[in-house]
């Protein structure tokens, strides 16, 4: 290994391309790197920020639920003329009940199970004031499902477009995630707060739209730009608060909700809004933005800035370590189109491959997830009870990824909680008297196992895309989930006639979308990367490149078994390395001397050859070592050359390739007789299919230029 100083250097090489990276510039720190030693261990502005910033899932939770409240039918009674059996008999004629219908001495058993839209006028009455629900307020009792379903769709449906048009815009806008944060809060805030004066249905499907359309990005800009002011080992934990928060906000709603029992169902938005409101100040006062975004977009004094506001690290180390990095990590893409972003995503194999698996992920726990509250109605159990009980889940849920998130492998434990959820999800499907008592049971070990899924999988999405496209990446991951949740009413309505079109489809839906996170790379105690190169490059070796403006990779020089492998000074590097020769072992059934192989450095401190070498299990080798006789690194004194057809040493009468050039100013040339080269480097020739050429044939075959000069064997790689 040898630091990154180019070895050989050209003056007339011709000016780079913009695109092409220095060898210098290749090799200097990271932003990754450098960003996770400037912010180091995590301290109390890091950690208030981050709760700060994971509080608006409160409100989220609020919005996304509320309907459930606002948007009830509320309870009726029949009025007093109704009230005794004779008429509840030519009430039964009229609306032609089934045989099945129980009749009882009271005008309510008599008619709950049947649509009060077919009684006459004056016979029935609400139970509460009319304006406790916007069905009763309205007067649309009797409208189709789908119109008093209208804005609760058009909510989900503003998250479909909010999360399409509106996902790039904290990686390729100015915004970035604060500011993007700010605003789709504010939107959804104020969208909120105008719902409480709705004067009909369409208005209040409209604003319902804009609330959907605001936050659909809030939930994505709050884990990220959470995630990204902490390092990686505080990481996890700190995603896990907004899980918390928003089930806090869950459950915030029932109490809210009995607050205002016999009230207008529109102080739920004013008591909802207004707190958001207050919130966004604090967000525009108080939460910095990402450093890490701020670096990538080549503002230097704000990331700057914003490191010393959280962290301890001094004025003169923060310069330090930003001026010393790699400039080409900067991606000072100013003025970029909308979707800029996501064309990145989509340019890239490996990063197209990723976010379709991550996608099709959040399709199968998005069904789960929405779909289950749902169809609680389907089961033989109370209600209200079995509501109560999934939202209570989401604490352990939440709970269990605070406590173990370090501890998990991503892809694993993501597959083991869909797989537990598709299970019990299906069990809940089975019938019979005891398995009819288990249901409940069943369903929330399958609802617990899908939040904790859902959990793991918004973590795991942060880890896998790097900065410049990491809230875009995100948010299509959210995106998936709220497009598996649009089928989940289609498939509860199908199993109130199959039970297993609900939650049997729940099952396998999730149970096989867990499938995917197996061909994902494992992000556990990885550093974030902030570039697409960073990324693509992770946990690949850096070989060492010769030349500065155009750069050549030189990796290894093999011959039989003796293997020279040359590379950058980097622990990345050593563990690439080392993963490189045991799956060498693994896969060929050959073994490594490590005892006899030695690790050389050009450049580098012998504490730190020393430290790898033990992590390598092999020696520590010095400078000239011998590679197939061969001194390598040698000082300026014995030099060897070709005189004669033979291999000799020069000694200190000077280098024989000097003397060689000093023969050519004379007239001749032992280079271009007609003795083969074969004859001068037999054990390297022995490799070509014509051994016979000289360097005089070489030149009139235009050798290097558009022709080769002989045929190998076998391929040979650099």
């Amino acid at each position: 290994m040898a630091d990154p100083t180019p070895l050989l250097s050209q003056a007339n090489n011709t000016p780079c391309d913009t695109t092409t990276q220095t060898n210098e510039q290749h090799h200097l720190p990271s932003l990754g790197s450098t960003i996770e030693k400037c912010i180091g261990e995590i301290n109390w502005s890091q950690f208030l920020q981050a709760v700060l910033i994971s509080f608006v899932w409160i409100f989220d939770a609020q919005q996304t639920f509320i309907t459930v409240f606002t948007d009830a039918m509320p309870s009726w009674h029949c009025t007093g003329e109704y009230k005794n059996l004779n008429q509840i008999s030519d009430v039964r004629s009229n609306l032609q009940l089934g045989p099945t219908i129980k009749i009882q001495n009271d005008c309510y058993s008599a008619t709950s199970f049947n649509d009060m839209c077919n009684l006459p006028k004056g016979s029935w009455a609400w139970d509460g004031p009319a304006q406790t629900s916007m069905i009763s307020e309205w007067a649309l009792e009797c409208e189709n499902s789908i119109i008093t379903g209208l804005p609760a769709s058009m909510f989900f449906m503003g998250c479909l477009v909010g999360g399409l048009l509106l996902s790039t815009l904290a990686d390729s806008s100015s915004l970035g995630r604060k500011n993007m944060l700010f605003y789709s809060t504010l939107l959804m805030a104020l969208s909120s707060f105008l719902t409480t004066f709705s004067p009909n249905i369409w208005i209040y499907s409209s604003l319902k739209f804009i609330t959907g359309f605001g936050r659909a990005t809030i939930g994505t800009s709050s884990l990220v730009l959470a995630s990204e002011l902490v390092g990686k080992r505080w990481r996890g934990k700190i995603s896990v608060i907004g899980f918390f928060c928003f089930t806090i906000g869950f459950l915030s709603l029932p109490a809210i909700a009995y607050v205002n029992k016999d009230s207008s169902w529109r102080n739920l938005y004013l008591m909802t809004s207004v707190p958001t409101l207050f919130y966004c100040m604090l967000v525009k006062i108080f939460v910095q933005e990402s450093p890490r975004w701020l670096l990538v977009r080549g503002q230097k004094e704000e990331a700057i800035a914003t490191l010393k506001y959280i962290t301890s690290i001094t004025q003169s180390n923060l310069n330090l370590a930003i001026n010393n990095m790699s400039s080409n990590e900067e991606e000072n893409n100013l003025n970029v189109d909308l979707f800029y972003a996501l064309k990145i995503l989509m340019q890239k194999k490996w990063s197209s491959r990723r976010l379709l698996f991550v996608m099709a992920i959040g399709f199968g726990v998005g069904v789960v997830y929405y779909g289950m509250p749902l169809g609680l109605g389907n089961l033989s159990f109370n209600l209200y009870l079995s509501v109560t009980f999934n939202a209570l889940s989401e604490l352990p849920s939440s709970l269990v990824i605070f406590l173990f998130i370090d501890k998990f492998r991503r892809r694993i434990a993501l597959l083991v909680f869909c797989i537990i959820s598709g299970v019990f999800s299906v069990m809940s499907t089975m019938e019979g008297e005891i398995w009819s008592k288990m249901q409940i049971w069943f369903e929330l070990i399958s609802f617990f196992s899908a939040c904790t899924s859902f959990g793991i999988y918004l973590i795991f999405t942060t880890e896998l895309f790097p900065t410049c496209v990491r809230n875009s990446a995100l948010s299509m991951a959210r995106l998936a989930v709220v497009f598996g949740g649009v089928f989940s009413p289609l498939l509860v309505g199908a199993g109130r006639e199959y039970a297993f079109l609900c939650y049997g489809v729940f099952g396998l839906a999730i149970g096989f979308s867990g499938v995917f996170g197996v061909f994902l790379p494992e992000t556990k105690g990885r550093a974030l990367c902030d570039t697409m190169d960073e990324e693509e490059n992770k946990g690949k070796l850096s070989w060492y490149n010769i030349e500065e403006n155009d750069p050549v990779s030189v990796s290894h020089l093999q011959f039989a078994d003796d293997t020279l492998l040359l590379g950058v000074k980097s622990w990345a590097n050593v563990r690439a390395l080392r993963a490189v020769l045991v799956l060498f072992e693994t896969m060929s059934g050959l073994k490594v001397n490590f005892n006899k192989s030695m690790l050389v450095g050009v450049n580098i401190p012998d504490s730190w050859l020393s430290e790898v070498a033990s992590a390598l299990c092999c020696k520590v080798g010095k400078i000239p070592f011998l590679y197939l006789g061969l001194p390598i690194g040698g000082d300026s004194g014995p030099r060897y050359g070709v005189e004669g057809g033979r291999l000799r040493d020069g000694g200190r009468r000077g280098p024989l390739w000097w003397r060689e050039i000093v023969s050519i100013k004379g007239g001749g040339d032992p280079w271009m007789n007609e003795t083969p080269l074969c004859e001068r480097f037999g054990r390297l020739f022995a490799l070509s299919e014509t051994k016979s050429r000289t360097v005089a044939e070489m030149f009139s075959l235009r050798w290097g230029i558009d022709g080769a000069a002989w045929v190998w064997l076998r391929k040979l790689r650099a």
